[in-house]
């Protein structure tokens, strides 16, 4: 999906925000991740409106290169003036950065918009160096009926069905580029503190699956989701499983 040709990059940030409590849990994450480890050169690959730039800054004390291919979510990261994060216009199988000088990769929600994996994978370990990490979060085809919005709005589901790859899909794919895996977890990721926040949330389809509705499907399925908010407790937080993969490089 081309972003700059949709209403995505204005609706994004609110949308898709964070608790504190939430944005910690990904810091602490991620940390763990390369505990032990030296990194000094981190890339942010599809680094959207920058939500994870900041908190990979935050995690390791370094400076981050942000890349995106949407010229309008990089307009929107930089208004952030975000410290010491640069960025640039650049795709995940294009990647534009030298062989063997990234620590670690990180790629948040973005492997299921790559037209060839393959060639992104093969870009990440290009530009790893030896024992440097790809730390990814991604949605998965084996969590597909998890995500909040699939049981509300049925056309999602078959979208989705053509676009995820499974998690031993993912770990074929960088495996045969030469990146083991270290780590595989499921991380249960508050997305609103109840389901009528949820549906206010989405109303402007931050999601690029919601995005590709028509708009008879998607009043439809908010209605959908509107009845059952007003059914359910308002202290049941919404949500959503995301397969978090920590892969490294190893040496030839």
């Amino acid at each position: 999906m081309d972003y700059d040709q949709t209403a995505i990059p204005a609706a994004y940030d609110a949308g898709r925000d964070y608790s504190s409590s939430a944005r910690n849990d990904w810091l602490n994450i991620i940390r763990e991740s390369a505990a032990g480890r030296p990194i000094d050169n981190i890339v942010d690959l599809g680094c959207g409106t920058g939500r994870y730039s900041s908190i990979l800054v935050e995690c390791f004390d370094r400076e981050v290169v942000a890349i995106d291919p949407s010229h309008e979510m990089l307009a929107i990261a930089r208004a952030k003036a975000v410290p010491r994060v640069s960025y640039q216009v650049g795709s995940a199988q294009k990647i534009p950065l030298p062989d063997d000088t990234m620590d670690l990769v990180f790629m948040s929600m973005v492997f299921h918009h790559i037209d060839d994996r393959q060639a992104a994978a093969s870009e990440c370990a290009r530009i790893l160096r030896n024992d440097g990490l790809l730390c990814l979060r991604a949605m998965t085809a084996d969590r597909m009926d998890q995500y909040p919005f699939v049981p509300h709005f049925p056309e999602s589901r078959h979208f989705l069905q053509s676009i995820l790859d499974s998690m031993e899909e993912i770990k074929t794919i960088f495996g045969q580029e030469g990146l083991r895996l270290l780590e595989h977890q499921i991380v249960e990721n508050q997305v609103a503190r109840n389901w009528s926040a949820f549906a206010d949330k989405i109303v402007d389809r931050p999601y690029s699956t919601l995005a590709r509705l028509t708009d008879e499907e998607f009043e439809y399925g908010l209605g959908r989701l509107r009845e059952y908010a007003a059914q359910t407790a308002v202290d049941i937080a919404v949500t959503e499983p995301i397969d978090y993969f920590v892969f490294e490089k190893r040496a030839v």
